[in-house]
């Protein structure tokens, strides 16, 4: 990810973990003919999230995820790895953030939206 980027990035961070409206954010990073592989997918994973109190856990998930994948030397695509890692931290590791959306929204609800 380019550090032009950052910016749009970081303020949609702010506005993820401040339970704001973040679809005019996330639609103009999506919409940037120069955006990145990284920063798109971070705010796709977010933006799928659930509901916005709980997407700043999945923020940090991510963000944590695709700094792990860009620690892998022996990644021949280093941006790859960082996209997959992005993906995969919020896959593995937020049970407790699953089963609070149990919680909320009842298991018939919860399963509906699982594609």
């Amino acid at each position: 990810m380019s550090r032009a980027g950052c910016p749009e990035l970081t303020e949609y961070a702010r506005l993820v973990f401040s339970n704001a409206d973040t679809t005019a954010k996330a639609d103009t990073i999506r919409g940037r003919a120069d955006a990145s592989g990284l920063a798109v997918a971070i705010v796709d994973v977010v933006e799928q999230s659930g509901p916005p109190d709980l997407r700043g856990r999945v923020m940090l998930g991510a963000v944590l995820g695709a700094h792990a994948g860009l620690g892998t030397d022996q990644a021949a695509d280093r941006s790859a790895a960082a996209v997959t890692g992005a993906g995969g931290a919020v896959a593995a590791a937020p049970t407790g953030l699953v089963t609070e959306m149990v919680d909320r929204v009842g298991i018939t609800d919860y399963l509906a939206t699982v594609p």
